[in-house]
């Protein structure tokens, strides 16, 4: 049916048609990171690693230490979002290269969150550990 609708009204009509009826579109990891950077945001600290000489798993470990979800955000060689949830952490694979990083809260309620954003190279034979955690001012 959205087909149907699509060449008969064009992608517009469509796009209308779904904000009418409450349905919402999925901002893109790149939309994201460029929402953030050009918005106030605090800078990402750097990651911690560790080299080894074997196979590194996922590659990078995330890590949420604050009491809200927190969406990490990254576009580079692979784009990719990993919400982690408070308190946990998460695996992640992703292609060595450079990346543009970005980190944010969601679900904070009447308090306010600084975003987080830096640019980060992860290379390989190594793992990554990005940790996250809150300053309250």
């Amino acid at each position: 049916m959205l087909g149907e609708h699509r060449k008969r009204f064009g992608w517009v009509a469509v796009l209308l048609a779904m904000a009418l009826a409450g349905q919402a579109w999925a901002e893109t990891p790149g939309q994201a990171v460029d929402r953030i950077k050009n918005g106030q945001h605090s800078t990402l600290p750097p990651p911690q690693s560790q080299y080894t000489d074997g196979p590194v798993g996922d590659g990078m470990t995330l890590e949420n230490h604050t009491r809200f979800t927190m969406v990490f955000y990254f576009t580079g060689p692979t784009d990719k979002a990993v919400r982690v949830a408070p308190g946990k952490s998460v695996g992640v694979a992703l292609v060595v290269g450079t990346y543009e990083v970005a980190v944010e809260a969601k679900n904070t309620g009447n308090v306010r969150v600084i975003p987080f954003y830096g640019r980060q190279e992860y290379g390989p034979d190594a793992h990554y550990w990005l940790k996250v955690y809150l300053q309250q001012r």
